[in-house]
């Protein structure tokens, strides 16, 4: 039997930081070159992976220690296929044979280094079982250190840089391993490999996009620059420029025709000469219109950092200096979590077309939109504008009649008792749909000046919802003053208002194995061409929904596939009873929906997406790897009875937190932010320590020929439990999500304690 050294355990927590860096490094490059929805593959394929290294590694009768020093390099030398395969390779989101082949492939591409991961961690624990709580520890330490890092390496190496960096990391790992064999000479030369690569990457940027497909086109990029946030392609043009955000959205820069579809100038006039605010303001297209009006100040909230660099920087003298002028002050931040904590109040709040889907570094461990579009938000917003402020909120016309709802719910919570006075919407140039919202209701005199000027901007309608609307003609006005059950039941997009404990205001699309019995788009929207709402943007979010349908559903199947392998196999005198596999299966379900759940609703209080992932990441893996480490001192008697303990207090702990969550936020929301990370590592310590504890203390108590398999049942159990994370909270939201979770370690506690009884 080897003997555990310190060395050993630097090398296993440098196998987590490496597994981690790449998971997340590969979030980004899915998002960016593909599309968001695909960032949470990275998750999947990893934990997939991890278990199916598990898997294999479990027919050897050996330790497997001979394995280390070859999967170090598979894993580097997989890293580099997967990345040139990614950039090279053109790929295309449509629900064919030809356009889902290759997704496939790059995924399987993907799950190959995480499956040498896999085996290589899985020796560890095997090698060392009599150390396993330190080993397990020494893996989650070194996935903490990675959430620390990610953020830096993100925004000042990029993604692709950060991929073989984490390669390099892992083949030095292999070289120490396999210092006085005959291996050391490959893994020496696929150290030096990988950091050359890093280099070169890091000083040229050899790999990237060159071009990028608009419209159906294929236009050149003129450079492109990466962070932690985004992938923002910039494309240049005579006076003028586009910046492309990841693979879709996108923002002008001194362009007069696109500021045209701008609706946002509507809301300055109302209050011109006012206070104004602008979440997410881009390039600055609003504010280029709402300069038109002569504010008196002009606050700008942005989340990327990246963006007001360039427009501040290279972009500087083409936006006309822009964002250098007298009264403009520029906030870095989520505008939710930044007008939840500002004391300002502002005339006009403008919020156009800001889309949340925009995947964070972390998007393999969060969902893929965040706080900004709720009625609890809206609520937010109106409480930070004065009196008779105003609230303007552009969106597409498909999700105009969810906006009207949402603002209705957000009026209730105020007290109003006629929202459809206080809101006035109107569809403007693209299809932009656009609604003013004010504490106070609209006057005549308002009403009148709005519809004129309307008119003389000649847009296409000049009024779609008003207070005098007539909700039995009018779709919309109807979602701002008819009940809202019966509208959803029958309109065959998922309109109801998201909240924050259901935030997905993009997910308006029902599948059609999800949609409720009903005349299918009975309701009609008013426009210059009436259309039925069940014909809005339905085939391009079905196609959508089916691609991601295309490549998540295999992946969860092919982990609960190999549970059924583990569960069937054996047939010898130590085989480990079902109860036991249970066991491991539920730790990675519970822990997956406890992760995500958390990671999701802690963003509102740490305020940047990109940040708040990091430290939440950091503060289960730091204090779980505590958790594992004193799992250490409970004796092999009382494994069982501390197993059923830690299984109670988790489900304890996370219904309290539940509770408490809404009164825990507000009594930090306004402190400073080094006091709101150490609010949020407070309020997951206890809930990290004890689920740190249970895995190692249920490997020690399974048989040594099992231990891959216990690896691989966790594993392929985590990928079921990301994606029954996604479902739940998608469908029922987080607070289902939170109850699940605590389930699955309250049924943890039951095992045990039958395990005692059976024992005793």
């Amino acid at each position: 039997m080897r003997h555990f050294s310190p060395g050993y355990g630097w090398c296993v927590g440098a196998l987590g930081f490496s597994i981690l860096i790449f998971e997340m490094a590969l979030a980004r490059v899915c998002s960016a070159l593909f599309s968001y929805h695909f960032s949470f593959l990275a998750v999947s394929l990893a934990l997939l992976g991890m278990g199916l290294g598990g898997l294999s590694i479990s027919r050897r009768s050996d330790e497997g220690w001979g394995w280390v020093p070859s999967c170090c390099i598979g894993f580097a030398l997989g890293v580099v296929v997967f990345t040139l395969a990614a950039f090279l390779v053109p790929l295309h989101a449509e629900m064919s044979l030809a356009g889902v082949l290759p997704l496939v492939g790059l995924a399987l591409l993907g799950t190959i280094p995480f499956v040498f991961g896999g085996v290589a961690i899985c020796s560890f624990l095997r090698v060392f079982r009599q150390r396993v709580g330190t080993v397990y520890a020494a893996d989650l330490a070194g996935g903490a250190l990675a959430c620390l890092t990610i953020n830096p390496l993100l925004n000042g190496l990029g993604p692709v840089t950060c991929i073989f960096l984490a390669g390099a990391v892992t083949a030095a790992v292999g070289l120490w391993v396999a210092r006085g064999t005959p291996q050391k000479v490959p893994a020496g030369v696929m150290m030096l490999l990988m950091l050359a690569l890093t280099a070169i990457q890091s000083l040229t940027g050899a790999v990237r996009m060159d071009s990028i497909t608009i419209g159906g086109k294929r236009q050149r990029v003129s450079f492109d620059v990466w962070n932690s946030l985004s992938r923002i392609s910039v494309i240049e043009y005579p006076q003028t420029a586009q910046f492309i955000i990841d693979a879709g959205a996108d923002t002008w820069i001194n362009s007069p025709k696109m500021n045209s579809y701008y609706p946002s100038e509507m809301g300055y006039c109302m209050r011109p000469g006012g206070r104004f605010a602008v979440i997410g303001p881009g390039a600055g297209p609003d504010v280029v219109m709402g300069l038109a009006h002569h504010p008196a100040s002009f606050d700008l909230v942005e989340i990327n950092p990246t963006m007001i660099h360039l427009v501040q920087n290279q972009f500087d003298e083409l936006s006309g200096h822009l964002y250098k002028r007298p009264g403009m002050t520029v906030h870095i931040g989520d505008g939710r979590s930044f007008m939840g904590r500002t004391r300002q109040q502002f005339d006009v709040l403008v919020i156009s077309l800001v889309d949340t889907y925009a995947s964070v570094s972390g998007g393999a461990h969060a969902l893929t939109e965040n706080f900004l579009y709720t009625a609890e938000a809206l609520h937010s917003y109106l409480e930070r504008v004065q009196p008779d402020g105003v609230v303007c909120v552009s969106r597409w016309w498909p999700e105009a009649p969810r906006l009207v709802g949402m603002a209705r719910s957000a009026l209730e919570m105020r007290g109003v008792g006629h929202p459809q006075q206080h809101m006035v919407g109107f569809l403007s140039r693209g299809q932009i749909f656009t609604l003013l919202i004010s504490s106070k209701p609209w006057t005549p005199v308002e009403l009148a000046f709005l519809k004129q000027h309307l008119t003389e901007n000649d847009y296409p309608m000049a009024e779609v919802l008003s207070p005098a609307s007539d909700p039995e003609k009018e779709a919309l006005a109807a979602f701002a003053s008819r009940p809202l059950a019966p509208l959803q039941e029958v309109c065959p997009l998922d309109v109801s208002p998201s909240f924050d404990d259901r935030p997905f205001f993009l997910s308006y699309y029902k599948h059609p194995s999800l949609r409720r019995p009903g005349p299918a788009g009975e309701l009609i929207v008013p426009g210059p061409k009436p259309v039925k709402l069940g014909e809005l943007g339905l085939e391009q979010l079905g196609a959508q929904s089916n691609v991601v349908l295309a490549l998540a559903f295999p992946t969860l199947l092919g982990g609960l596939a190999s549970l059924s392998v583990l569960f069937y196999r054996g047939g010898s005198k130590d085989r480990v009873a079902p109860a036991h596999w249970t066991c491991f299966a539920l730790l990675g379900v519970g822990f997956m929906l406890f992760e995500i759940s958390v990671s999701q609703k802690l963003v509102l209080l740490l305020g940047h997406p990109a940040y708040a992932i990091s430290i939440v990441l950091f503060s289960f893996l730091v204090f779980g790897s505590l958790g594992s480490f004193l799992s250490e001192q409970v004796r092999a008697e009382n494994l069982a009875r501390m197993q059923a303990v830690c299984g109670v207090l988790v489900a304890a702990v996370g219904l309290l937190g539940n509770l408490l969550y809404p009164y825990y936020v507000e009594l930090f929301l306004h402190g400073e932010q080094w006091l709101r990370t150490l609010a949020a590592m407070l309020w997951i310590a206890p809930m990290a320590v004890c689920i740190g504890m249970p895995f190692p203390m249920t490997l020690r108590r399974t048989p040594e020929r099992w231990t891959a398999h216990a690896w691989a049942v966790n594993g392929g159990a985590s990928v079921a439990g990301s994606g029954l994370a996604v479902t739940l909270s998608l469908l029922f939201g987080f607070t289902a999500t939170t109850y699940l979770a605590c389930a699955c370690y309250l049924l943890l506690a039951v095992i045990a304690v039958r395990g005692l009884k059976t024992e005793s």
